[in-house]
């Protein structure tokens, strides 16, 4: 039977953790849960990061850092020694990481994904929640990640909503959902300031290309749910605007 548990990262995993980084390079999969490993890969040391990560969970320390105490761990499975994944738990959360962050996040190395190591590496991680008072965490994942959701899922988790990246942000964002036909009906209202009149011009002429409904006013849409409330919808029929006289 395989045995795993978190520890704490040190010196002597040094090689295991440079190895999990190229497998992660190497399947261009994105790492998750490192604790700014990488950051500190490209700009300081291994050595460096190891102090930092132990140092997180001094709130005062986390906060000169302009972060949220936080405490990172490596799973390992005991059987052989080997570094499986990584999870970081953010004991406070800022209004980032309420919406795009959460309590927790983590990662495995490519090839030992489906094997069910991700659920037991989480289970791990809410075990240590315990310790620091935390009966309720957020987990986030991407609305295109189906494993992670069923992961969250599977312990208990409870579904609260969607956020969807801006323009700026990773993919998947808004644009990509609506060219891939994932949206029926944007609704998209012209705002002040160079940056949302330009957002705003590309979501209203993405959807109208594709085909997807766009209203650009609040008393519209305010409009069609009336409609729709008040209507029988088997008998709603859509009619060309430009043919009424």
């Amino acid at each position: 039977m395989e045995r795993f548990y978190l520890e704490k990262p040190s010196l002597s995993r040094k090689n295991q953790i440079l190895e999990y980084i190229e497998e992660m390079k190497k399947h261009e999969s994105q790492i998750h849960g490192d604790g700014r490993l990488k950051k500190y890969l490209d700009e300081k040391s291994y050595e460096e990061w190891v102090i930092n990560v132990h140092n997180m969970g001094n709130e005062k320390y986390a906060l000169s850092k302009g972060l949220v105490p936080s405490s990172t761990y490596f799973l390992i499975r005991e059987n052989d020694d080997k570094l499986i994944g990584m999870i970081d738990l953010r004991i406070k959360l800022n209004d980032y990481l309420r919406n795009y962050g959460g309590n927790i996040g983590y990662s495995i190395r490519p090839t030992e994904r489906k094997k069910g190591y991700a659920k037991i590496q989480l289970y791990l991680c809410l075990l240590k929640c315990k310790e620091y008072d935390l009966d309720k965490v957020l987990i986030t994942c991407a609305n295109y990640n189906e494993g992670s959701r069923r992961t969250i899922l599977s312990l208990g988790g409870i579904y609260e909503k969607n956020n969807i990246n801006k323009l700026e942000e990773e993919s998947p964002n808004l644009l990509d959902l609506i060219l891939d036909d994932k949206i029926d009906l944007v609704i998209d209202t012209p705002s002040q300031g160079v940056g949302r009149s330009r957002d705003g011009f590309l979501i209203r002429r993405v959807s109208i290309e594709t085909g997807v409904t766009c209203l650009t006013s609040i008393d519209t849409a305010n409009a069609l749910l009336t409609a729709l409330e008040d209507s029988d919808k088997r008998e709603l029929e859509l009619i060309d605007i430009a043919t009424i006289e």
